[in-house]
């Protein structure tokens, strides 16, 4: 059957931007090429749709398509022994960890939620707490099928048909539409993390601590309204996949098996006049001195409660408010990500702007993704309030903060940055859109996001 399409309103995970499209839900795999027939009433371009966790308007098309993915969530082969997973582009990471866990496999590498797609994943070249062990989700892809704009399915991976796969992983769905993939997963004993929290004082050392701490996982909560010499302190939170001689004797039963804690939603946000600095400076005081007690000490915690902590609440941007919220997400290079980070801090503090979650993690080596966000450095992020009347200003501050430290931000989270400062950010741009219009020559691959950027016209 052909594809049936309705008019939507779509919005990004911020809630920041929206915008209206023609929608359409396939079921089978067949039914995804109608996508690429042009119809003659509305624009005729085409972006796919996961979960919609993207920030900003990577998953939006104004006046055009949108293929939303998630019914075509079918897993297609499993090897308990190999630990080789395929699946369809829809299916979520929690539904691979519900399938793999229990034969004592999981993810090599995953974001901070268990509801985005494996799509998705590639798409954004997701990134986790382990990347300067493990490096991004792309790495561990052994191969993906993709509609590409000229009709054909290519089959492609890390080291068949490379330049499609590469501008690909990072390519925020712009070079075709994901139609399944195949993961490498990562062996473990138990479905637990052993945790430990190091409590810092400021951002210097909060930098020193995450360089010196040797960890498979780690990731720093930074107090983003501490100020003067408590500037950046923070609680690194660092993990391990537990072993069995982790777990107490007498509780070494059904190691491999989890109860997913069922998420809450908010029934409404905080009211816009709560927003402030007051609410944040209790909320940062209270995490900081409850960590402050745990220093140190090592506590087994399951898997889930460990990586996917934002996933008991299921609609947590309600807090901001029909407004929204802006994460600003960059990467920094270690020689510069100090002075780089505390300037960020300093202005928000200056303009009133209050991060209600800031955090600062460290990443390994790029990937070969044209896009590809990550790169050797320091991952810092804020999320800050959409209705504050100097926030865009502010964030384009902070733009040119991470072009002269050489950085960039990552497209993931992004919701505003210019063409111009993304092409002194992504400095492989012009390689990418070579290989995105060999495999869609019509350019009907475009988005909200790839307008603004000037990715497409």
């Amino acid at each position: 059957m052909p594809l049936t399409y309705r008019k939507q309103k779509l919005t990004g995970w911020g809630q920041y931007l929206t915008s209206r499209a023609e929608v359409a839900r396939p079921e089978r795999r067949l039914e995804v090429s109608d996508a690429l027939i042009r119809p003659s009433n509305i624009d005729g371009s085409v972006v796919a749709r996961g979960s919609g966790l993207a920030y900003g308007d990577a998953a939006l098309n104004k006046g055009g398509r949108v293929v939303a993915m998630g019914r075509l969530n079918r897993f297609l082969a499993f090897d308990s022994t190999t630990g080789q997973i395929s699946c369809e582009a829809g299916v979520t990471l929690g539904e691979v960890l519900d399938v793999c866990i229990p034969k004592g496999w999981f993810l090599a590498v995953t974001p901070g939620t268990s509801r985005a797609t494996v799509a998705g994943c590639l798409a954004c070249d997701i990134h986790g707490k382990n990347h300067h062990v493990s490096g991004s989700f792309s790495e561990h892809v052994v191969s993906t099928n993709i509609l590409t704009g000229n009709g054909n399915i290519v089959t492609c991976g890390p080291n068949l048909q490379e330049d499609l796969f590469w501008a690909t992983a990072g390519g925020m769905g712009l070079t075709g539409i994901i139609l399944d993939v195949t993961l490498q997963l990562r062996p473990v004993e138990t479905a637990y993390v052993v945790a430990k929290n190091i409590v810092t004082r400021d951002l210097e050392e909060t930098l020193q601590q995450i360089e010196a701490l040797s960890s498979s996982y780690s990731v720093a909560w930074v107090d983003g309204v501490a100020r003067g010499s408590r500037l950046g302190r923070g609680i690194i939170m660092l993990g391990e996949h537990a072993r069995i001689t982790d777990i107490p004797a007498d509780q070494r039963t059904n190691l491999l098996n989890l109860r997913k804690r069922r998420a809450r939603s908010l029934p409404f946000g905080l009211p816009i006049g709560m927003l402030g600095r007051p609410l944040a400076l209790i909320l940062n005081e209270l995490i900081y001195r409850s960590a402050g007690k745990k220093t140190a000490l090592s506590h087994v915690v399951d898997a889930y409660q460990y990586f996917y902590a934002l996933d008991t609440i299921d609609n947590w941007y309600r807090l901001y408010g029909h407004r929204g919220f802006l994460e600003y997400q960059a990467v920094l290079p270690s020689p510069h990500a100090l002075g780089a980070i505390r300037q960020m801090l300093e202005i928000l503090h200056q303009t009133g702007c209050v991060s209600f979650f800031t955090s600062v993690k460290q990443l390994g080596a790029s990937s070969r993704g044209h896009l590809s966000f990550p790169a050797p450095g320091y991952a810092f992020s804020f999320d800050v309030w959409a209705g504050d009347d100097n926030i865009l200003s502010v964030l384009n501050r902070c733009d040119k903060i991470t072009i002269d430290a050489g950085g960039r931000v990552y497209l993931a989270k992004d919701a505003r940055l210019s063409a111009e400062s993304f092409r002194s950010m992504y400095s492989r741009c012009d390689d990418w859109l070579a290989i995105a219009r060999r495999y869609d020559p019509s350019g009907i691959f475009a988005s909200d996001m790839s307008r603004r950027l000037g990715l497409s016209s």
